[in-house]
């Protein structure tokens, strides 16, 4: 029982880390990332950080995976809740993306990974690995909603909106100090989305 409670307790740690790491990284820049400026972000002694990940690396990528389990499980929870209809499902997954890629953290999380992937390759391997299972969840509800199309024909319109989905975090970046959400424009995307994986 107490072993139970115990890796709880880990597991909430490792996400304070994880959720310092990154605040640093979008709020500080990748250079910023180091055990001792988390640790201290998290509030925690840095020999306790390094109790959970040894190293900068090993944080980084503890933090890009964190990213990339919590968009897949955000995006499944609502895709496989089959009382829902299809439309249903695939806007609001659109819409939790766009809500997503507004959050200051998020913003300058890619643009630091963006910028880190030119010239490391870890970094730039993960991003590889991001955008395929990004891609990999276009395809799923481009299927939830047009499932007659070939899976090249879903390929090439699931790259049509990742690449119009990820043009949006510069554009985001530009527009979000000082400014609400259009929830006319979201619309708007969300339209365009629908015509591409439908029309």
């Amino acid at each position: 029982m107490g072993g139970g409670n115990q890796r709880l307790r880990g597991d909430v740690r490792r996400q304070q880390i994880i959720k310092a790491a990154l605040k640093v990284m979008s709020q500080q820049g990748y250079p910023k990332v180091t055990i001792r400026n988390v640790a201290e972000n998290a509030g925690i002694h840095f020999a306790t950080l390094q109790y959970y990940y040894k190293n900068k690396r090993e944080l980084l990528q503890a933090l890009f995976d964190y990213k990339l389990e919590e968009d897949s499980r955000a995006l499944h929870l609502v895709m496989d809740d089959d009382r829902r209809p299809a439309k249903e499902r695939f806007t609001t997954i659109i819409n939790l993306v766009l809500a997503e890629n507004r959050r200051p953290v998020v913003i300058g999380y890619f643009l630091q990974l963006w910028a880190l992937s030119n010239h490391n390759k870890a970094a730039a391997k993960n991003l590889d690995n991001y955008y395929d299972a990004y891609l990999g969840w276009i395809i799923e509800i481009i299927t939830l909603v047009n499932p007659s199309l070939t899976i090249k024909e879903k390929k090439m319109r699931a790259h049509s909106i990742l690449a119009l989905l990820e043009g949006l975090v510069p554009t985001y970046t530009r527009a979000r100090k000082n400014r609400k959400p259009d929830k006319s424009f979201d619309q708007h995307l969300v339209n365009i989305i629908w015509q591409i994986a439908t029309g």
